[in-house]
């Protein structure tokens, strides 16, 4: 897990595939908060990708107090 942990504090993207393997949320309920302007995500070529300081944001902001 800590191995785990160091990926991901090491990265500056994730596609849509790992951020839903991150949150266990679905591709397409992420592709559907990205249409919807709540995630920020950019293009390369064919992949969409989300920085980690969007993802950072998106998870502050989704948690419960």
């Amino acid at each position: 897990m800590a191995k785990e942990s160091m990926e991901i504090e090491n990265r500056f993207c994730f596609s849509v595939g790992e951020m839903a393997s991150l949150t266990g949320m679905s591709e397409i309920h992420l592709y559907g908060l990205i249409k919807t302007g709540k995630i920020n995500a950019f293009k390369v070529g064919r992949r969409t990708l989300i920085d980690k300081k969007e993802y950072d944001r998106w998870v502050k902001e989704s948690v419960i107090s």
